[in-house]
């Protein structure tokens, strides 16, 4: 879906592109209206877009590169697109077929409505509907609808964040990952996501180099290990060979322990009374294996 008009934050594109050069953020930016033009991904082709932009191909091959390394734009199956431009697109597009279904619904609704004839043409005499029966027997509460979040901020906070520690910064902003992002914020707040950024940021366990493969947005957004992080879960300073306190550990083990527990210990003392029962000469033997 072609989207001619589309909505743009002055200030979001500043606060965004600062640590752009003039003339990277004039293509970063032509990017996105083509983008927003074309309503999909546009072809990652050097040529075209180095003609759009007027610059060399070199030149443009140049800006590219440095806008993928910062998370502007990203490139998949030779297309190259933007995150935000994604969910706005997809939202757009929703917000477009939720108008037609509810226009065509009110359509059918007036046309039924129009040839339904008027049983009873004295209002006064006239029952009451079953809707209202109901409501002078019962007491209605409407339901109150959840707030719309925005999740755009507070995916840059992660993103930000990323940049540096090292952790894999999304570039891809599906549907799934922005309801779960929003479940957190409706939860935490946007206070309390960017707190918990900022301990992840402090976690030694998190920001080692390299830092965790596990960590990931994915991993943060569920309700379970977000609650991990921001009850202290992984603030534990460990060492680079081993925990503070079993330091025969290894590093990957002592956090996995902190993390997901103590393995249970499988039982190695012998059961002396089931020996008994085997008898004097092959109890001695059984006592040895149980002991090794």
């Amino acid at each position: 879906m072609s989207a001619r008009w589309y909505k743009r934050c002055g200030a979001d594109f500043i606060h965004g592109t600062m640590m752009l050069t003039l003339e990277e953020k004039g293509a970063y930016s032509l990017c996105l209206d083509l983008i927003y033009d074309r309503g999909a991904p546009i072809p990652d082709d050097a040529r075209w877009l180095s003609g759009v932009c007027g610059v060399s191909i070199r030149k443009w091959n140049s800006i590219r590169d440095r806008l993928l390394d910062l998370g502007k734009i990203y490139a998949e199956n030779g297309l190259l697109s933007n995150a935000r431009a994604d969910f706005e697109l997809v939202s757009t597009e929703l917000s477009s077929r939720e108008r037609a279904e509810s226009g065509a619904k009110g359509g059918r609704k007036r046309a039924e409505n129009a040839g339904q004839p008027l049983k009873n043409n004295n209002i006064a005499q006239a029952e009451p509907k079953r809707e209202e029966k109901i409501r002078e027997e019962v007491e209605v509460v409407e339901a109150t609808p959840l707030p719309v979040v925005s999740a755009l901020p507070a995916l840059q906070v992660w993103n930000d964040a990323c940049a540096a520690t090292g952790w894999a910064q999304v570039k891809k902003f599906t549907p799934t990952r922005q309801a779960a992002l929003r479940a957190r914020i409706r939860d935490d707040g946007m206070d309390g996501w960017t707190a918990a950024i900022a301990r992840a940021v402090a976690s030694p366990l998190l920001t080692a180099q390299p830092p965790p493969t596990w960590f990931d947005f994915d991993f943060i957004v569920k309700s379970g290990n977000f609650a991990k992080l921001i009850e202290g879960k992984y603030d534990r300073q460990f060492s680079r060979n081993g925990s503070d306190d079993r330091p025969e550990l290894g590093r990957t083990n002592a956090a996995a322990i902190s993390v997901f527990g103590q393995p249970q210990r499988q039982n190695t003392e012998p059961d002396f009374e089931a020996l008994r029962r085997v008898g004097p000469d092959r109890g001695a033997e059984a006592v040895a294996i149980g002991q090794r």
